[in-house]
């Protein structure tokens, strides 16, 4: 299944591993994220923490696709602008941290996302008392992203192994 894990230990591996290969769930996520099934996949991103805050039990995680007419410093530009401009939104409907992943590397065919955009929340209800603001972040990504060929997830923090990252 489709897992984003910043692992912060190498024996996690093993555990994290028999979680998603025996789960139903993240299968059907899988097929919503790539075109096919996936197996042995990397992908390798730059992180950049857009707003400081604890890791939480919740977190929307939104894949977003760049259009074809812009450049990946354009977009990275605008995927900046947007945020700065949500900020106070963000923070006021309860969002506790955001982090932006770059894609740095190709990746595997069928997985065309440009960014990976972690917004983190203290419950599920937190994150639907913010979906206008988040509905208007990505109203407002429309001008640099592709918003049919973008996913976005609910998901929440089911094993947390070592520290929290910084």
């Amino acid at each position: 299944g489709v897992a984003l894990l910043a692992l912060r230990s190498i024996a996690s591996i093993p555990s994290m591993h028999d979680m998603l290969a025996t789960n139903d769930i993240a299968f059907a996520d899988e097929l919503r994220t790539f075109e096919r099934p996936v197996e042995d996949f990397t992908m390798y991103a730059a992180s950049e923490l857009v707003l400081d805050g604890a890791e939480t039990d919740v977190v929307v995680i939104d894949f977003a696709r760049r259009r074809a007419d812009l450049g990946p410093v354009d977009f990275l530009r605008r995927h900046h602008e947007v945020h700065e401009e949500a900020r106070d939104g963000l923070v006021a409907a309860g969002t506790r941290r955001v982090v932006r992943n770059v894609a740095v590397a190709p990746a595997a065919r069928g997985y065309a996302y440009d960014t990976i955009t972690e917004y983190w929340f203290d419950s599920v209800d937190a994150v639907s008392a913010a979906a206008e603001v988040l509905g208007s972040v990505r109203a407002a990504s429309a001008d640099h992203t592709i918003l049919g060929a973008s996913t976005t997830l609910v998901t929440r923090v089911l094993l947390r192994l070592g520290r929290d990252r910084p």
